[in-house]
């Protein structure tokens, strides 16, 4: 038993020489490797993937083969496994090694698997909207993007297939629509999901606009103003058409620029535009730009407060220009007398250059003087002309100039002469003046006497200021000046006053008479009630007697009672000698209420007395008795 064993571990023992001799003669393989088919180590839910391992230098020879993986479905001993609808388990490293009879490989380097959920494409656009006569390029990607190999991608337009597929994930398109995509790789085919869809819009129909800078309310003869035409909602290249009724013919340009503009320019604008790229789109004709520019240039009119200087008061100057809100900036001067242009210069105020507001004060104003405003607007800035002068007046004296008047009083007449005299230390003088009605001038109507001394003959009716100016551009003090009309007399006083205090006088004597009639009605009254009685009885005969040898003077005074003054006289004798002595004088006052018209005739035919010294009377007489 014994001696068996020992012959059968020598048998062993020889085969194990035998075989390490026999490999002692043959190549060693070298280390495996495991490879992918297809070779991408990011696949994805449901994709199908070939594991192998691959001994260099082993070829002929018979191995069979280990696995190291997270999960294996095939033998252990082949040399490659399928994984078919790969899931996110099948991720991991995979390593392999080979053995033939005793002898084993180095364990190969471990390959990682991952396996992702199915993908999902990124769409992009260059631009949503088509250009005109142009295109967008549309780019499909699987995230990420080193595992986009191998991709074919497939294009839908409005859920329809495109008969078109690329490899590099980009596609042109002209027309308008709702894109998508989809991608696939591998053999079986593999599809992703759809891509997010992206609108391409056509490009709307370009419209044409006229506009002018500055877009001023009115514009103004020698302003630069800048036409332009924009051609809104197109993405392309234009070349511009204008028409216009102006005497201008413009250039095919976009803009159109006029440096000093007139009232030639004036006229209806309107443009369109053509398409560079595609020569037969036009657009439509912009709506016509009415553009007027006015000939006359514009004048600011300057006002002062207040006209007359006060003591402390400061002075503040408003400068006014059509449309005030047209972006003017302002600029403030000083007038000065200039003699030997007959006018005045400009000085500039301090800090009155440009300013943004239209006012601007002026603080320790203490004399005349006078000021003048103007604006300007725009880049190169244009300049209205200067405002009319605008004075302040101070009725101070100071030594360097003032005024005087002869007559010196508050009022003169048109009928009178008045003397002015500029005094101060300067030989050259001139009047201004400036009448009620805004009028500013030279004292035409002065006549220079000898020296500084003006005389004004025919002074006109109103109130006017005057001052003097010096050669030197001083102003005197001011002097304001009331002139009234001459009416009848030679002044104011006999067309005013006299005809007053006459009116005066007359109304003073007639009352006064009124008050001394109604006294001396009242003493006839008490006289004819006390003669009544006493000559009752003879009144009758002796009334006979005096009516046919008196004269009688009748008079009937105004009012609610009708008053009759009866004065009886002597006649004159027949001899024509002198008249006798008033006697018999009876005075005769009746006092009766009469309301009515018809009373006052009833009274008359009803009374006897009275109507038997009517039927008497042949107008000789006038006297009337009654009871």
């Amino acid at each position: 038993m014994d001696v068996r064993m020992g012959h059968s571990l020598l048998c062993l023992l020889g085969l194990f020489l035998l075989s390490t001799v026999n490999h002692g003669n043959t190549e060693v393989p070298s280390k495996p490797t495991v490879v992918l088919q297809p070779s991408w180590t990011q696949i994805y839910s449901g994709e199908t993937v070939t594991v192998r391992c691959e001994i260099q230098g082993g070829e002929g020879a018979q191995w069979t083969y280990e696995w190291r993986a997270a999960k294996l479905n095939t033998p252990p001993t082949s040399n490659e496994y399928r994984i078919i609808r790969a899931t996110e388990s099948d991720s991991g490293g995979y390593s392999c090694r080979g053995r033939r009879d005793y002898f084993f490989s180095e364990w190969s380097d471990i390959i990682t698997l991952t396996v992702s959920s199915k993908p999902k494409p990124t769409l992009s656009a260059d631009n949503t909207t088509l250009p005109l006569g142009g295109s967008v390029t549309l780019t499909c990607s699987v995230n990420p993007s080193s595992s986009s190999s191998g991709w074919i991608y497939f294009w839908y337009r409005d859920n329809i297939l495109l008969n078109f597929s690329s490899s590099d994930g980009q596609l042109s398109v002209s027309q308008e629509g709702l894109y998508s995509c989809k991608a696939k790789r591998g053999n079986p085919a593999y599809y992703t999901e759809g891509s997010q869809e992206v609108q391409i819009n056509k490009t709307r129909p370009a419209s044409a606009v006229v506009t002018v800078q500055p877009d001023w309310p009115t514009l103004y003869s020698g302003e630069m103003i800048t036409l332009s035409c924009e051609i809104q909602g197109g993405d392309t290249e234009w070349e511009y058409e204008w028409r216009t009724t102006s005497s201008h013919k413009p250039s095919n340009q976009s803009e159109i620029r006029v440096d000093s503009a007139s009232p030639s320019n004036n006229g209806h604008y309107k443009c369109r535009g053509r398409s560079k790229i595609a020569q037969d789109h036009l657009t439509e004709w912009s709506v016509p730009l009415n553009l007027i520019v006015s000939h006359n240039k514009p004048r600011p009119v300057l006002t002062v407060s207040p006209s007359w200087l006060s003591p402390g008061a400061s002075v503040t100057l408003n400068c006014e220009v059509e449309h005030p809100s047209a972006g003017w900036s302002f600029y403030w001067y000083k007038a000065v007398p200039d003699l030997s242009e007959k006018s005045s210069s400009y000085e500039l105020l301090p800090d009155g250059s440009g300013t943004a507001q239209d006012s601007y004060i002026i603080h320790g104003q203490t004399h005349t003087a006078g000021y003048v405003c103007r604006a300007g607007r725009g880049d190169p800035e244009y300049h209205t002309d200067h405002s009319q002068p605008k004075f302040v007046w101070s009725a101070d004296v100071h030594s360097a100039a003032s005024l005087t008047v002869s007559p010196d009083r508050v009022q003169h007449f048109t009928s009178d002469s008045v003397s002015l005299t500029c005094e101060g230390n300067f030989t050259e003088w001139r009047v201004k003046k400036f009448s009620e009605k805004g009028f500013f001038s030279h004292c035409c109507d002065c006549q220079k006497l000898s020296g500084s001394s003006y005389e004004i003959h025919s002074l006109q009716e109103g109130v006017t200021v005057y001052w003097c100016e010096s050669g030197s551009g001083e102003f005197s003090n001011a002097v304001n000046i009331t002139v009234r009309e001459t009416l009848g007399f030679g002044s104011e006083i006999g067309s005013f006053i006299v005809p007053f205090i006459i009116g005066l006088v007359s109304g003073i004597i007639l009352v006064m008479l009124l008050l001394c009639c109604c006294r001396k009605i009242k003493d006839l009254c008490c006289n004819s009630l006390t003669q009544s009685q006493s000559t009752n009885q003879n009144s009758a005969a002796q009334q006979k007697a005096n009516k046919n040898e008196n004269n009688v003077y009748s008079s009937l005074l105004p009012g609610d009672f009708p008053v009759y003054e009866i004065i009886t006289s002597s006649g004159n004798t027949g001899s024509g000698g002198k008249a006798d002595e008033h006697r018999n004088v009876t005075s005769t006052l009746e006092l009766k209420v009469i309301d009515e018209k018809t009373e006052f005739r009833k009274w008359r035919n009803d009374d006897p007395d009275v109507s038997s010294d009517y039927e008497d009377d042949d107008h000789e007489t006038g006297s009337v008795s009654g009871s």
